[in-house]
């Protein structure tokens, strides 16, 4: 029986290991149309995220952060600090790792856009709506 018991914990502890693995971010990039613009992150797995919003900092930017979770950028695909929008009230797109598991995301932003965020089995796509402002309660 406590040999039993030894097995059934290794196997547990096995089995969160094994979830909790961090998945690879293969890219991160950002695609524009006429009135949108698309924050894509590919990953090789699963993961979660995060969403929120921080008020105006040292540049005067509004920022939208997501953290995405158990994710980590390879050591070989650094991503650029900064990714230039500059359409509509999307300004720019910083990427860093933020903790071992996380990778955060800031979309910097004049005013608050209407945006939607789509998680896949690969991923997640954040859109926003580069012209349209989210109304007040949406904000909170």
């Amino acid at each position: 029986m406590r040999v039993l018991r030894m097995v059934v914990a290794l196997l547990l502890v096995a089995g969160l290991a094994a979830a909790a693995k961090a998945a690879p971010i293969r890219d991160i990039n950002v695609t524009e149309g006429p009135g949108w613009v698309r924050v894509n992150v590919a990953t090789d797995g699963p993961v979660n995220h995060q969403i929120k919003h921080l008020p105006p900092g040292s540049e005067d930017y509004r920022s939208i952060v997501v953290d995405v979770w158990p994710a980590h950028i390879p050591g070989n695909m650094e991503p650029k600090s900064r990714l230039p929008v500059n359409q509509g009230l999307v300004a720019q797109v910083r990427v860093s790792q933020h903790t071992g598991n996380t990778v955060r995301i800031w979309i910097d932003v004049i005013a608050w856009p209407k945006y939607t965020v789509r998680t896949g089995s690969n991923g997640i796509t954040i859109g926003l709506d580069a012209f349209h402002m989210r109304d007040e309660a949406a904000k909170r």
